[in-house]
Formats: C-alpha cells, sequence, structure tokens
C-alpha cells in the first residue's frame, strides 16, 4: 500500500517514480544519507574511514585502528540487530569474535 495519497501519485514524472514504494525504502533513504553524513563530516567518521584506508596510517597518528573497528562494528551490531528483542551484550561478543578471528 502506497505511503502517500493517489492524487499525488498522480503527478507526471515524480509520483510514480518516488512516491510508489513501500515506508521502508523511504527509511532506507534516511539511513544512507545519516550514513554518507557521518562517515564525510564527523570527527569519528573521518577515523572510520582513516582505518578503513590505511590502518597503518591511522597508527601513525596515535588511532587505534583495532579500537576503532571493534567500537563500530559492536555499536552497529547492537543499534541495528533486528533479531533481537532486547540489546544485550551478544552483539559486543560477535565484534571480539570478528576481530579475533581476522587478525
Amino acid at each position: 500500500e502506497p505511503m502517500f495519497s493517489e492524487s499525488v501519485g498522480d503527478w507526471p514524472g515524480i509520483g510514480p517514480l518516488l512516491l510508489s514504494y513501500d515506508p521502508v525504502v523511504y527509511l532506507s533513504w534516511v539511513f544512507v544519507a545519516v550514513a554518507a553524513w557521518y562517515i564525510s563530516r564527523t570527527r569519528a567518521g573521518l577515523h572510520l574511514r582513516a582505518v578503513g584506508h590505511d590502518p597503518a596510517s591511522a597508527d601513525a597518528v596515535r588511532l587505534n585502528a583495532s579500537a576503532v573497528k571493534f567500537v563500530h562494528v559492536a555499536v552497529w551490531l547492537w543499534w541495528l540487530s533486528p533479531l533481537q528483542k532486547r540489546r544485550s551484550q551478544a552483539p559486543a561478543a560477535l565484534a571480539r569474535a570478528y576481530f579475533r578471528e581476522s587478525r
């Protein structure tokens, strides 16, 4: 069922292209915009980009590459885990296991 009324959906060009999707699609667009802003405009996002691009260079400027990766993976697993009924320590344990295997 479309999110907007039929009259808005009948607009030529924009109506069928943008206004006929499920609300989850619009939420995903917002999520992508927020993630792009976070990665390109915040200090933590720039640290994440630096660590992802070249961990050795990030270490040279006193960024702990393992800690930056661990925190971001743990936070995103905790925040975005759709299978959990309540937030717990499980995502942090998964992140620790991931970084143990990647070394």
